[in-house]
């Protein structure tokens, strides 16, 4: 089944994420399959998930280095480095970036035409 992957080191907000996916979806009468993942060590990880697990469109937070989960460290990247590897070899695939910080200059010339920025709002 074709899957859109959720990519963020929190769990709660890509649990959070999931489940609205999820929701949006289900109202949508549509057969994707929602599926959420801890950022993988390694950059090369992310080309047999993707053909693994049929993956057909991706949400990747920014920021991936902020959180641990379980047995594994924090990474050391940003979800713009992760963008511009993935695109390397899926070039049309459909990847939405969430951030709090839409306006960075510097994001937005790493990634602007490689991704569809999300605002994630601040909620204090």
């Amino acid at each position: 089944m074709a899957k859109i992957a959720i990519i963020d080191d929190n769990k709660e907000q890509r649990e959070t994420n999931t489940i609205r996916l999820r929701l949006f979806l289900k109202e949508l009468c549509s057969n994707l399959e929602v599926i959420d993942v801890f950022p993988f060590e390694k950059y090369s990880d992310y080309y047999g998930f993707i053909d693994a697990e049929n993956v057909l469109a991706l949400v990747i937070d920014e920021k991936l280095y902020n959180d641990s989960q379980s047995d594994k460290a924090p990474v050391d990247y940003n979800g713009s480095d992760l963008v511009v590897f993935i695109r390397e070899r899926y070039k049309y695939i459909p990847i939405f970036t969430l951030t709090n910080f839409p306006e960075d200059q510097l994001l937005q010339e790493k990634i602007n035409e490689s991704s569809v920025f999300f605002h994630r709002p601040v909620i204090e």
